[in-house]
């Protein structure tokens, strides 16, 4: 599936495909942080998905200079953003690991 969009959910069929399979939880990781894993973070939450974004699973080309911002963590700062919303689980992927395997053996 292409998109052309930040969000993978804006003008895709990912929505549709993940209803006719069944999915209910939507993981992010991949790339960039602060632009198209962000946007499809709110965008699966708001269709309802539970959402994991996987902090460190998250890469940019973008740095503290980029936004004229010194010292800033796009990752972190991105992290905490969603984290302060208490809609967004957002661990980091060793976390994320030993949460998923203890959801595992409680099946």
């Amino acid at each position: 599936m292409t998109k052309r969009s930040p969000s993978a959910f804006h003008k895709t069929a990912l929505e549709e495909k993940l209803r006719e399979k069944g999915v209910d939880h939507v993981v992010i990781c991949g790339f960039n942080t602060e632009y198209c894993a962000l946007f499809t973070a709110i965008a699966a939450y708001d269709r309802g998905f539970k959402v994991s974004f996987i902090e460190d699973a998250t890469g940019t080309v973008a740095d503290a200079n980029t936004y004229e911002m010194p010292g800033l963590d796009i990752r972190d700062f991105v992290g905490s953003v969603l984290n302060w919303s208490k809609v967004i689980d957002v661990p980091y992927f060793e976390e994320f690991k030993r949460q998923l395997a203890e959801e595992c053996r409680g099946l």
